[in-house]
C-alpha cells in the first residue's frame, strides 16, 4: 500500500515539473526597467541582462542559470521592438528574414538561440515578446522551428500603449500575466 502512494508522489511530482516556472526577462535598455522589474508578479523569476555587453549565448546561459533544474513553462522578453523587429542585444535585431530557416540571409546564432530556448521549456512552454510593433512573420518564423507558440504585440506596448500581446490576446497585467497592475504605475 505505502508502495502505491510514493508512485502516486512521483506522478504529482513530474506533472507540476512539465507545468514549468514563469521568467521574465527584462533589458536594461528600457528606460525605467528597474521599476518594470519591481512590477513583476512575486511567483515570476526576475531576469535582468544588458543589452549593450551580453549577446545571445551569454542570455540563453542566464536564461538556464535562472531556470536551473526545472522547464521553462512562459518566459517573456521586455524589449525593444519597431517596425517589425526586435532588438534583443545590441548586436542582435531579429527579423522576419534572419530567423527564417530557408532564407539566404538567415542567422544561424538567432535561430540556435532560440531553439536552445525551446530546449529548456516545458511542451506547452509559451515565448513572449513585450516589444512594440511585432511582425507575425517573427512569431510564425519562431513558431516553425522551435515548436513552442509566441506571443507577440502588435501595437504600442508598456507604458504608453497597453499591456496586451493582441496575437494570443494575452493581458499581461491580469492574474495569470506576469505583471501587477497596481505596481505598474510605477513604471
Amino acid at each position: 500500500m505505502l508502495k502505491h502512494i510514493f508512485k502516486l508522489e512521483d506522478r504529482i511530482m513530474l506533472n507540476a515539473v512539465s507545468i514549468g516556472m514563469d521568467i521574465a526577462v527584462i533589458s536594461e535598455g528600457i528606460a525605467d526597467h528597474s521599476d518594470l522589474v519591481d512590477a513583476v508578479q512575486d511567483d515570476i523569476v526576475k531576469m535582468e541582462y544588458n543589452p549593450e555587453t551580453d549577446n545571445l549565448e551569454t542570455l540563453l546561459q542566464k536564461i538556464e542559470d535562472a531556470a536551473g533544474d526545472s522547464a521553462i513553462g512562459n518566459i517573456s522578453f521586455a524589449t525593444h521592438g519597431d517596425n517589425g523587429e526586435i532588438l534583443l542585444t545590441a548586436e542582435e535585431t531579429v527579423t522576419a528574414e534572419s530567423i527564417n530557416i530557408n532564407s539566404e540571409n538567415k542567422d544561424q546564432d538567432q535561430i540556435d538561440f532560440f531553439n536552445g530556448l525551446a530546449e529548456k521549456m516545458a511542451e506547452n512552454g509559451r515565448i513572449d515578446f513585450l516589444a512594440c510593433n511585432l511582425s507575425q512573420d517573427i512569431e510564425t518564423s519562431i513558431e516553425s522551428f522551435t515548436g513552442k507558440n509566441v506571443a507577440i504585440s502588435y501595437d504600442i506596448t508598456g507604458n504608453s500603449g497597453n499591456w496586451i500581446l493582441e496575437s494570443d490576446n494575452i493581458d499581461l497585467t491580469a492574474a495569470n500575466g506576469y505583471f501587477d497592475a497596481g505596481k505598474l504605475e510605477a513604471f
